[in-house]
Parts: structure tokens; C-alpha cells; sequence
């Protein structure tokens, strides 16, 4: 029964964690390092591995297609 109580713990831990990422991810712009276009990410599963910092993030850009690491724009007024 403990087994069940634990793995439950963790299920919930993890479910809180991914929505508190998905979160801060779509609050903010970010910047593609290739051309420069100021995006907010629309769904989760454009970040691939995570929050690398509070700066920046492995994003896919929406205009060029390219996975790299965005770094947040400077001005985070409405795009």
C-alpha cells in the first residue's frame, strides 16, 4: 500500500512541475539567435530539454525552424 501512496506522490510532483514550467515558458519572448525574431512559445513541447537558466531556453523558432538556445528579448512588451 506504501508502494502505491509513493508512486502516487510522485505522479503529482511531476504533473506540478511541468505545469509550472509550462507556465514561465509561455510568459516569456524570446529571441532566435539566427534571425532574430521575437517569438512567445505556444505549446510545451516546443521546449526540448528544459529550463537551461532563467535567460535562456532550447526553443524550436517559429520562422526559421532551427532548435536552439533563445535567450529572453530585452523588452517584454506584447509582440
Amino acid at each position: 500500500m506504501s508502494f502505491l501512496y509513493g508512486t502516487l506522490a510522485v505522479i503529482v510532483f511531476l504533473a506540478f512541475i511541468a505545469i509550472c514550467t509550462k507556465r514561465s515558458i509561455k510568459d516569456n519572448i524570446y529571441v532566435c539567435p539566427n534571425c532574430k525574431t521575437r517569438f512567445k512559445p505556444s505549446k510545451r513541447k516546443n521546449s526540448y530539454f528544459g529550463n537551461m537558466s532563467n535567460e535562456s531556453e532550447v526553443l524550436k523558432c517559429p520562422h526559421c525552424k532551427k532548435i536552439t538556445i533563445c535567450s529572453l528579448s530585452n523588452n517584454q512588451d506584447q509582440i
